[in-house]
């Protein structure tokens, strides 16, 4: 009786270390599952973050083009008002050495 009773309480520990491993592999398996999802989405947090630092630096690219050609053109106005200033002068002073003579 008492090596029976030992083998059906070695039966019922083995039984209950194999609940307890299956538990135990269902519970990694679930976090592992939830710590994966967790490092997914700050991976497409970080991507997402890499994209708009991205797209700043474009659009800043942009800006700073657009930025360039307007200074350009001021530029190129303002060459232009010197000049016609300039023609001006040159012209009134033909027009007064015409009236002198």
């Amino acid at each position: 009786n008492q090596r029976n009773f030992a083998e059906h309480i070695s039966k019922i520990s083995s039984v209950e270390q194999m609940r307890l491993n299956v538990k135990q592999k269902s519970k990694n398996s679930f976090e592992t599952e939830q710590r994966n999802q967790r490092n997914f989405a700050e991976n497409i947090s970080r991507i997402s973050s890499v994209e708009q630092i991205r797209l700043n630096v474009a659009q800043k690219s942009r800006f700073s083009s657009v930025e360039q050609i307007r200074l350009n053109v001021e530029q190129k106005l303002r060459t232009s008002s010197v000049e016609q200033t300039r023609s001006t002068v040159e012209q009134k002073s033909r027009i007064s050495s015409v009236s002198e003579e």
